[in-house]
């Protein structure tokens, strides 16, 4: 054997095998005084569990098995494991631990609040809230990655819908637009549609056909054709009054 002398400082000994040794008789001795603790048998376990506010559903598993049981004030069935109420942990994952807390949405639960967003699942739950779910929105029908996180804060589940309600909201009033594009000496030819969308009119100067947009006329644009005699071009347009 070739021990180093910093193992030998660092008090790993000198010589394998005993360690090895020695490190197997340490299991066992812990292993003996683990079967020496007194054991819960079931009935005391499920007297345990009913103070948890939990019934249970099978027989006692051990402190460390997984036991199905229904939590008493929400009526889910849950599985638990007995240690882990003994460290404090909550007896039932689907219930918030205090008022506005978060808490694990069951799959039920979770489709019935895509859809009521307006959103048809595709894939079944993850059970991560946070985790890009698949759905089919029932409005535009479109394929989408929402998350069940941020339907539950309300920030829509269909981008190309919210960019169609944005718009809608940014749009201007159609007299308004129509009274802008008048005050420029432009008279519409057909509806407005948006503010960055061609819109037919009749100048009200030359008598020429353009199509401006309105933001173009809102930041000083007009009649290309009366623009041209400002800028020595020659409109060839017939019946343009315009001049060079």
């Amino acid at each position: 054997m070739t021990p180093t002398h910093g193992s030998i400082k660092q008090g790993q000994g000198g010589c394998g095998p005993c360690g090895r040794k020695k490190a197997g008789a340490g299991i066992s001795q812990a292993w003996a005084r683990r079967r020496e603790l007194p054991r819960t048998d079931g009935e005391q376990a499920a007297e345990e569990l009913q103070t948890f506010g939990l019934t249970p559903l099978e027989s006692y598993p051990g402190p460390a098995g997984l036991w199905a049981c229904r939590h008493d004030t929400c009526g889910r069935d849950v599985e638990i494991r007995l240690h882990n109420l003994h460290r404090g942990l909550r007896a039932c994952p689907y219930c918030p631990p205090a008022p506005g807390g978060r808490r694990r949405w069951p799959p039920d639960e979770a489709e019935a609040l895509m859809r009521a967003a307006g959103l048809e699942p595709l894939e079944p739950y993850s059970g991560r809230r946070q985790q890009a779910w698949r759905c089919r929105c029932t409005g535009c029908g479109r394929e989408t990655l929402p998350s069940l996180g941020g339907i539950l804060a309300e920030q829509g589940g269909c981008r190309h819908c919210a960019d169609v309600r944005a718009a809608e909201a940014r749009k201007t009033d159609p007299e308004v637009a129509a009274a802008d594009m008048r005050a420029a000496g432009l008279e519409p030819l057909e509806p407005y549609a948006t503010s960055m969308t061609p819109w037919r009119c009749r100048c009200t100067t030359c008598g020429s056909e353009v199509s401006p947009t309105l933001m173009k006329i809102r930041t000083g644009g007009g009649c290309r054709f009366c623009a041209s005699a400002v800028t020595g071009k020659v409109c060839r347009v017939v019946g343009c009054a315009s001049r060079v």
